[in-house]
């Protein structure tokens, strides 16, 4: 991730990705991974520059696509951690977490990441803006993607 190389970046995340995910690479080896990537610490530069792709939103289309992993990169890592990670992280990232619900209707993809994530935010977090967010990307699933549509009534669900 330190080359400038959009290539690099994009294979690097694939293989963070893969590594966080447990149906792959086991879930011993991807709690390990996930662990180390959702670290909070300065010496963390992996995890300082993917959670940033996730949090700072820009609109170019190749940052888009790099996002997009990075996305799935830490859904993968929450789901391989259990929701286990710092009350700070959960924090930064709801705003955005938020947001990406409320597009689900143009990026579905992006949102049904963003509410494998929410998914270990629900039991703490029960605001409105949270539950409206659900329901539009909920409706949004129902019209236009079925995976988002699960992910969001699980996580509706887990509110009611």
């Amino acid at each position: 991730l330190n080359h400038p190389s959009y290539d690099t970046h994009f294979l690097a995340l694939q293989m963070l990705a893969s590594l966080t995910d447990a149906s792959k690479m086991g879930a011993g080896t991807a709690r390990s991974v996930a662990t180390e990537l959702l670290r909070l610490d300065d010496s963390n530069e992996v995890g300082s520059k993917v959670l940033s792709l996730v949090i700072d939103k820009k609109g170019d289309e190749d940052v888009f696509k790099l996002r997009s992993i990075a996305f799935q990169a830490v859904a993968n890592a929450f789901q391989s951690v259990n929701g286990n990670v710092p009350q700070i992280l959960k924090e930064q990232l709801r705003t955005v977490l938020i947001d990406e619900l409320r597009k689900a209707e143009k990026t579905p993809r992006l949102a049904v990441q963003a509410a494998r994530i929410v998914e270990f935010l629900v039991p703490e977090d029960t605001g409105s803006d949270l539950h409206s967010a659900l329901e539009m990307a909920f409706n949004a699933g129902m019209t236009r993607h079925a995976s988002l549509e699960r992910q969001a009534r699980l996580c509706l669900n887990k509110l009611e």
